[in-house]
């Protein structure tokens, strides 16, 4: 708002400055020319009282010393007024030069104050853009979390209650009931993590590009550089192998349709499902998604706008 009065005040003092330097010139002219008038008076008026050769004493002689003095003090005072008024007309332009070139240091000055605030907004705008971005990409971010745990936890319900039902005191045994109930309830476990192994690869966020987690175990560190075709493998591993124990459950539930039970080691995929398979296969996998997606959801937003 204050830069049109700012564009304006520019010219007005051009054309104060403008103004002094004509009306010095003209006082000058003016000056000069009345001095000449007078010279030239003065010249008349002693060549008039200068013919026939006047005598000393005399009226004429008198005239003529008359005329010679103010024809003298008429040159000098030219000459003075001349001086006086080109020192004047000098120190106006001196003037003049050094507002333009201190109007044109405040014009620059103001400028870079300008651009330093039109960056500062851009900035502004560019930090409330990155950051509306980052709530949206944080909120897709938190939905996969809540429904990678949600699957997780429900198939690990699914192993322990199995474990429970099978557990006869020896190696196990299955009847087709406790099959069909939790093999159902597997099914559509094993679909949200093929769902998520469908919807990870269109996550368009950078934080996943590349991430280092860190794996505490006994006496050391270990690294794991995981970036999102990782995380899509998790999960693609993770529902084949819940897809292979459903396969088993399609292939030799008809054994048990005639049977009030059957040994648990003939269903060799379930039987690794509710042991340590489950733990290799599906848990630890578990633990890299869920550290990679944590990892990405706390980065600072200045970290994630530098990627």
């Amino acid at each position: 708002m204050d830069e049109p009065e700012e564009s304006q005040e520019s010219p007005a003092v051009s054309a104060d400055s403008a103004d002094s330097v004509r009306k010095w010139r003209h006082a000058r002219n003016l000056s000069l020319f009345w001095l000449i008038c007078i010279a030239a008076a003065s010249l008349i008026g002693l060549i008039f009282a200068w013919r026939g050769n006047p005598t000393n004493n005399t009226l004429r002689f008198e005239l003529a010393k008359t005329f010679m003095q103010v024809l003298a003090v008429a040159f000098l005072g030219g000459l003075a007024t001349l001086a006086t008024f080109t020192y004047q007309d000098s120190r106006a332009q001196e003037n003049d030069h050094a507002r333009r070139v201190e109007e044109r240091a405040d014009e620059a000055i103001q400028h870079k104050e300008e651009e330093k605030e039109r960056k500062q907004e851009r900035d502004r705008r560019d930090f409330e853009n990155a950051r509306a971005e980052r709530l949206r990409q944080d909120d897709q971010l938190r939905v996969i979390v809540e429904e990678t745990l949600r699957a997780y936890n429900r198939a690990k319900q699914i192993r322990r209650l199995l474990e429970a039902e099978t557990n006869d005191g020896t190696s196990g045994c299955l009847t087709l009931a406790v099959y069909d109930r939790y093999m159902t309830d597997l099914i559509d476990e094993q679909l949200a993590f093929e769902r998520l192994k469908r919807f990870t690869p269109f996550i368009s966020d950078k934080r996943l590009s590349r991430l280092l987690v860190f794996d505490a175990i006994p006496l050391q560190i270990k690294t794991k550089l995981l970036t999102k075709s990782s995380l899509v493998k998790s999960y693609e591993d993770i529902e084949e192998y819940l897809n292979d124990v459903i396969s088993e459950y399609q292939d030799k539930r008809h054994t048990l349709k005639d049977k009030a039970s059957a040994p648990l080691t003939e269903f060799k995929k379930l039987r690794g499902f509710i042991g340590s398979e489950f733990i290799k296969c599906v848990s630890n996998k578990i633990d890299d998604v869920i550290g990679t997606l944590l990892k990405a959801l706390w980065q600072p937003l200045n970290s994630h706008r530098e990627t």
